[in-house]
């Protein structure tokens, strides 16, 4: 187990749907799941000044103060709007295997990796943590609502504001949308293949580090700036790297079945490094997602 202490990036729990949340962090047991000891929380990447845990957000969904861990760590966020649910493992870096310690030690959470493949659709570019597929989505799914009903509309912005109230049956791949004529939240189809939302104001499209989303169920070459949803519990495909990353390019993947503890989904290296190992990476942790940052020729966990 990695010793490395970091720093929980607010990315992967911010969500103004987390507003003053309480979050429980959790050890990870050997088989990658969630034990019943609560990890230690820290004060500074140095030092031996702990903070409490459980933990309070602030009023926008974020960390009062930095937040350092040293061992993986599986998050319990108790929401008031969305219920609680669990997020995929926290991971400290530097640890590299072909089984699954290796992914529950590197592999982050995804509140806002698991989001990205939610009943819903959503994709929100500040969740890119993983964990509760499920749940993770619809905060993500919230959280694309208010970005795009305040650059939409007053009106919308008012709503939203005020109280919110989604379609009684979304359909799967839509995400809520203010409707003005309608005065209510409707469903925004989204199409087949790679697709991501985006955001505009007067001045023209807001820049936003939003990965594109596909689903893949057989071997496929992967591309930077992507999403990969794998379902393999047809069972287990490749999805090979790209053969000239440029440093900086990120690639993110998540099981979207619970299904590589039994059918692994296995990443090439194409050539270049996996944290520093010249092998390719079997993913067998189930509800395992993690992104993937190349850099000197070597692809990080992150």
């Amino acid at each position: 187990m990695a010793t490395n202490r970091i720093t929980i990036p607010d990315f992967q729990l911010a969500n103004p749907a987390h507003a003053n949340a309480v979050v429980t962090f959790y050890a990870v047991d050997g088989a990658g799941a969630r034990a019943d000891t609560l990890v230690t929380l820290y004060d500074g990447s140095t030092g031996t000044g702990t903070l409490a845990n459980p933990h309070t957000l602030d009023s926008s969904g974020k960390f009062r103060v930095p937040v350092y861990i040293e061992a993986p760590t599986i998050a319990r966020i108790g929401s008031t709007s969305l219920g609680s649910y669990e997020t995929g493992i926290i991971g400290t870096t530097g640890v590299q295997s072909a089984n699954a310690a290796a992914v529950s030690a590197a592999a982050a959470s995804a509140s806002a990796n698991a989001a990205a493949n939610s009943e819903r659709g959503a994709v929100n570019s500040a969740a890119t943590a993983s964990g509760h597929a499920t749940a993770a989505g619809r905060s993500a799914s919230a959280a694309s609502t208010y970005a795009a009903a305040a650059s939409n509309s007053a009106r919308a912005a008012a709503a939203s504001a005020a109280s919110i109230t989604l379609p009684d049956a979304p359909v799967d791949g839509q995400v809520p949308q203010w409707d003005d004529a309608t005065g209510a939240y409707v469903g925004l189809p989204v199409g087949n293949g790679p697709h991501a939302l985006g955001q505009r104001d007067a001045t023209g499209v807001l820049p936003r580090a939003t990965l594109a989303v596909l689903a893949l169920d057989a071997d496929a070459e992967a591309a930077a700036g992507m999403r990969y949803i794998c379902d393999t519990r047809g069972g287990t495909f490749t999805l090979t790297l790209p053969a000239a990353p440029a440093d900086g390019d990120v690639l993110e993947v998540l099981d979207a079945h619970d299904s590589f503890a039994t059918h692994p989904l296995i990443l090439a290296r194409n050539g270049h490094t996996i944290v520093g190992t010249a092998e390719d990476l079997v993913c067998d942790l189930a509800r395992a997602a993690f992104a993937l940052v190349h850099a000197g020729g070597d692809w990080r966990l992150v």
